[in-house]
């Protein structure tokens, strides 16, 4: 089973921003996951945070970093929310299957099947355009250290 899960503080003002919409988010995801809430001040927060570990696969275990903390555990593997904090983001996220579907894009496109590769005319115009002309002031100094050879 799925556990969505909250790290909160009372006295944080983050914390207090969040609410309404993770009470609309618990309500919308239904009975999909466990829901579990944490408060900073709760005297057994110790004991809950070990228990949540130990549902965690391999060294990985609950990290609380700052206030508050969303994450989700589903088979074993702990995922931590960093998105939009209103209700649809979040019931996406603690909602999603095992392989949420995720869409790739490429940086580039790819070329087209039919392309047609450029004509040998059009490379040699390239190659003309590229090469350079000696500059005036490499045949200048040329010119100086040839009239200072003479001179000694």
């Amino acid at each position: 089973m799925k556990i969505a899960g909250l790290v909160y503080a009372r006295w944080s003002p983050h914390c207090h921003s969040l609410m309404p919409q993770w009470e609309q988010m618990k309500n919308k995801i239904g009975s999909n996951c466990k829901v579990v809430e944490i408060e900073d001040g709760d005297y057994d927060k110790h004991h809950k945070i070990n228990e949540l570990s130990n549902m965690i696969h391999g060294d990985n275990q609950l990290e609380i970093q700052g206030y508050p903390t969303l994450f989700k555990i589903n088979n074993g593997k702990i995922d931590y929310y960093n998105g939009m904090r209103d209700v649809d983001s979040m019931s996406q996220f603690f909602d999603a299957s095992e392989k949420p579907m995720v869409k790739k894009y490429r940086k580039t496109p790819l070329p087209a099947k039919n392309a047609k590769k450029p004509s040998k005319k059009t490379s040699k115009k390239t190659s003309k355009k590229t090469s350079k002309k000696p500059s005036k002031k490499s045949s200048k100094t040329s010119k100086k250290s040839s009239t200072r050879k003479s001179r000694k």
